[in-house]
């Protein structure tokens, strides 16, 4: 069974899964590369990434500019996650 078919799958956390390991392997990647090397459309790539920025594992130079992979930090997570 293809794990699309399974019922505890959640489309958009294998995109983004797919979006960052597929990001591992350059430094710098425009919009249109990467969604010509994922096979997203770009509208729903471009919403992966601007969600990938705020959690902290991507980022943008500038408005418009190239997207980089981040390594993921326990400091990121204590900046959005409050455990009380």
């Amino acid at each position: 069974m293809a794990l699309a078919d399974k019922y505890y799958t959640i489309g958009v956390l294998g995109k983004s899964f797919g979006v960052i390991e597929l990001m591992a392997h350059q430094a710098k990647w425009e919009l249109r590369d990467l969604a010509k090397a994922s096979g997203l459309p770009k509208g729903t790539l471009q919403r992966i990434l601007l969600a990938l920025c705020e959690l902290g594992f991507v980022s943008q130079d500038g408005k418009g500019g190239a997207y980089s992979c981040l390594l993921y930090t326990s400091d990121a997570a204590d900046d959005r996650i409050s455990v009380d």
